[in-house]
């Protein structure tokens, strides 16, 4: 019998041939276009008996398209020769279809976590290529024979089909996308998942950058390939499947501030309530009555806060949006990954010199407070602390604390980068916050003569002061230092012979309603001593180093502001008649 096979749609042959097995060998037959002229290829078939007269075959087609198969059989005479009259037969025509789509996404890690090692794929939004080529069958991808692919089947081994996309009208597939993780995550857009132009049975969506398929959310996500017709040339849809595409990154971070926070300015470090409502330049906080802590007293009644939010390079109309699945697992980003700049000046206030108010800032690594769909909150370190200089350049009038906390880089473990969202000059920083500040003064501790009859106790005048801009001045709302007669020295001038355990215990607060005025106590009180045993001597009170001053400044020389307040009491004196006005005693 001779037989042949026509192209049918699409109408011309892309080469390949349909093979017959007349169930003993393989015989490869002419496969035409469906124009051609016919030439057939002779097989041998087996028509069994005169009662059955039918011969099986089995054909192949390594294509796919609507065939047709045509057959002759050149009648003989009497003497079994060929008469040239044909007995002629045709099959209707047929689709053989691929088995499936092959997707292959070039570079792809195929992640199946997020913690997979070297996992990263592309940013969110970034282009990425993609090809889809059309199948030939194989028993190994096809175990129960039902033509559809196996769960898991690897068709990258397969040979194209290189008939598919040339039909009369060509066929479209498409790629859709399933979130394979997070779970509970959200769907992201997949962009440029249409594929046609079939070539040899492959199209190809990203080469030289064209049409490159996006994808502008986090995470894994799976693809899977149908026919746009759901049907190949009237018949069954074809389908492929890439179960494990990405991981998927953000391409960058926004930075936007949750809360500036506040200073306020701590006494005690154990009791940091009630809080003064100024600080003193160079003034540490306590941890304890007397002893003093390594902590500046400016420390964050609320620490500032920094939303950190995971983008896409998806930025309709200028604004990215946010890859809702930058969490749990997915979050590669370590509060030690936000690099701060630690602060040394004030932002606004300048000294005596021009310059800006230095100060120091102990900084130490925030945390994590929260991370909801892409967006992580940052706080500063709580055990933050700041101190003003004291020197002879900073006795100005008080000023308030501006303070900038800025941040210089934020970087992931995969490398994802925070930008500069904002677009202001901030001087190489990314992000600045600006938390309340609170008053700052030059402070001192200043303590007076006195004197009174040797038979006496005499009262010392302590007073603690803040320079306004022109003179020191009491600070009468000075609720933080505390005054306790144990501070109480004497120097060489001590001609009475007075000791300093002679002196009743007391302490207290300058702000005492039983002590007035405010920022000024009494109660350190010097006894008698004995009739006759008149004299001086020099009263010394140790104070912080913050209420020291240069007591002795020449004017020249640069101001140590390392000494503690001194005083002469004077044993011997009295007060005199109440008719004089005004006494008083030069040195």
């Amino acid at each position: 019998i001779e037989m042949l096979a026509t192209c049918v749609d699409p109408n011309e042959c892309a080469g390949s041939q349909v093979t017959i097995n007349n169930l003993s060998a393989d015989i490869p037959i002419n496969t035409l276009n469906n124009a051609a002229s016919k030439t057939y290829t002779e097989v041998d078939l087996d028509f069994s008996n005169d009662t059955v007269n039918s011969a099986e075959f089995i054909f192949t087609y390594p294509d796919a398209g609507k065939v047709q198969l045509h057959a002759r059989y050149n009648i003989r005479d009497e003497n079994g020769d060929p008469t040239g009259t044909y007995m002629l037969g045709s099959s209707s025509a047929f689709v053989v279809r691929p088995l499936g789509f092959y997707i292959n996404v070039d570079g792809n890690p195929k992640a199946q976590s997020a913690n997979q090692v070297n996992s990263a794929f592309k940013k969110a939004g970034d282009d990425f290529t993609t090809s889809l080529t059309a199948v030939q069958w194989q028993a190994a991808d096809d175990s129960d024979g039902n033509g559809i692919p196996d769960t898991g089947a690897d068709l990258s081994n397969n040979t194209a089909t290189v008939n598919f996309g040339n039909e009369t009208i060509p066929e479209v597939a498409i790629i859709s996308d399933n979130l394979y993780l997070p779970n509970l995550g959200v769907e992201g857009n997949l962009t440029n998942n249409s594929f046609s132009d079939f070539t040899d049975g492959v199209a190809i969506n990203g080469v030289d950058n064209n049409k490159s398929m996006t994808y502008d959310e986090v995470g894994i996500v799976s693809f899977t390939a149908n026919l746009a017709s759901g049907s190949y040339l009237g018949t069954v849809d074809i389908t492929g499947v890439e179960p494990y595409v990405g991981r998927f990154i953000p391409d960058h971070f926004e930075l936007t501030t949750s809360l500036d926070g506040d200073l306020m300015s701590v006494c005690d470090i154990n009791t940091p309530f009630p809080a003064m409502t100024f600080a003193y330049s160079g003034q540490m906080s306590r941890s304890s009555t007397s002893s003093i802590s390594s902590k500046g007293s400016l420390q964050y009644q609320f620490a500032p806060e920094l939303f950190i939010t995971a983008k896409s390079s998806n930025c309709p109309s200028g604004t990215c949006t946010t890859t809702s699945n930058y969490t749990g697992d997915f979050i590669k980003l370590l509060p030690s990954n936000v690099n701060y700049i630690t602060p040394t000046e004030d932002s606004d206030t300048v000294d005596l010199l021009g310059a800006k108010v230095k100060l120091t800032a102990n900084l130490s690594e925030g945390t994590f407070l929260d991370e909801n769909e892409g967006v992580i909150t940052y706080a500063f370190n709580t055990e933050d602390n700041f101190v003003y200089l004291r020197d002879q350049n900073t006795e100005i009038g008080p000023f308030p604390a501006k303070i900038e906390l800025g941040i210089e880089a934020v970087s992931d473990t995969d490398g994802v980068v925070a930008i500069d969202s904002d677009g202001d000059a901030d001087n190489g920083r990314l992000w600045v916050l600006n938390p309340e500040g609170k008053e700052i003064r030059f402070g001192r501790a200043s303590l007076e003569n006195s004197f009174g009859p040797e038979t006496s106790p005499i009262g010392q005048v302590l007073s603690v002061e803040y320079y306004n801009g022109t003179d020191f001045v009491v600070a009468d709302n000075d609720t933080c230092t505390q005054y306790n007669s144990t501070n109480v020295t004497f120097g060489s001038l001590n001609s009475v012979g007075i000791d300093s355990a002679d002196i009743p215990a007391v302490s207290g607060a300058f702000v005492d309603i039983d002590d007035l005025p405010n920022g000024v106590t009494r109660q350190i009180v010097l006894p008698s001593v004995a009739a006759g045993n008149q004299g001086k001597v020099e009263i010394i009170y140790t104070v912080y180093p913050w209420l020291q001053y240069d007591w002795n400044w020449n004017g020249v020389e640069v101001k140590t502001l390392n000494e503690n307040p001194s005083a002469i009491a004077t044993f011997g004196l009295f007060r005199g008649n109440d008719r004089i006005i005004y006494i008083r005693e030069v040195f």
